[in-house]
């Protein structure tokens, strides 16, 4: 019998998290790097690429593109498990029929071993 609730790798493993996460990093380190009002001259971490804002930002927006892509494929797989395997209420219905196809089989069972 499958479980009620899946299991699941949890939300920090999915690949569409993860580049959020990467988009809001650099996102707050852009605006700390070009919109602050502070200057950091410290900062050296920041690769050729992302050294002029023009660049920095096209970088983001093609980041965010890719989290885009991972949503919607990941949508999409959600939608695909739905309809094959349906969804909560569908497998709760089906534990809850099984459970009671299981107290019915075994109340027989001892009702014809006492008669």
């Amino acid at each position: 019998m499958t479980n009620l609730i899946p299991p699941h790798g949890g939300y920090r493993n999915l690949k569409s998290f993860q580049t959020a996460t990467l988009i809001y990093d650099l996102t707050v380190e852009f605006c700390n790097s070009y919109m602050s009002y502070k200057t950091n001259g410290t900062n050296k971490s920041h690769r050729t690429y992302l050294e002029k804002p023009e660049s920095a930002a096209n970088c983001l927006i093609c980041l965010i593109h890719q989290a885009n892509f991972l949503l919607d494929r990941q949508l999409k797989a959600l939608e695909k498990s739905f309809l094959e395997e349906g969804g909560f209420t569908e497998r709760l219905y089906q534990k809850r029929t099984a459970h009671r196809a299981n107290m019915t089989n075994e109340t027989n069972r001892s009702y014809r071993t006492y008669n």
